[in-house]
């Protein structure tokens, strides 16, 4: 008779600790939900609308930027795998960033070794470094400091942001299907 009482006792106990395990895996369950309706509700990019190239309105689809405010999408641009692009104010003429000594680029851009966007695609094809820290410590840090803020600190940039169709090849007869959407983000000196 002892023994049926304690296997009750035991059988109590242990519905008793499965309901407080349900209670508990419910009440994270609910913290969990309730902490990433809060968080995304307070990341700005949630709220960006990429429109595409041919639906640009410099009235609506721009903002006025700082180099404080473009320096973290030159750190996050990498593991994003967006484009950046940059030009001068006339809105057609880029600013170069820097040189490359890869030998396809030169071939087909006519002999420059200009360098005017930042894509992580056409950067791994050229060979640039594969990992965020070696990005990062050697190239991140010069375009942001050697580069952005050194020439451009007190200027003012028009962002404007959208998506265009990409390849990896130059031919013009490419099927639209061969082709991918990137999200791209341009900056526009401001006069």
């Amino acid at each position: 008779m002892e023994n049926a009482a304690d296997a009750l006792k035991m059988a109590a106990f242990t519905l008793i600790f499965v309901m407080a395990l349900g209670i508990a895996m419910v009440t994270f369950s609910q913290a969990r939900a309730t902490s990433e309706a809060i968080l995304y509700t307070h990341d700005e990019k949630n709220y960006y609308s990429y429109i595409n190239e041919d639906e640009y309105n410099m009235d609506k689809t721009n903002r006025i930027v700082t180099m404080e405010q473009i320096v973290p999408n030159v750190y996050r641009y990498y593991k994003e795998k967006f484009r950046i692009e940059f030009y001068e104010s006339n809105g057609t003429t880029p600013i170069e960033l820097y040189k490359t000594e890869d030998v396809r680029w030169k071939q087909e851009h006519g002999g420059s070794n200009v360098i005017y966007f930042l894509d992580l695609d056409d950067e791994s094809i050229r060979g640039m470094p594969n990992n965020w820290g070696t990005y990062k410590d050697r190239y991140a840090d010069y375009i942001v400091g050697d580069i952005l803020m050194k020439n451009y600190k007190d200027k003012k940039f028009i962002e404007q942001l959208g998506q265009e169709n990409v390849s990896e090849e130059t031919d013009d007869e490419i099927p639209d299907v061969n082709q991918v959407q990137k999200r791209v983000i341009k900056y526009t000196l401001k006069n």
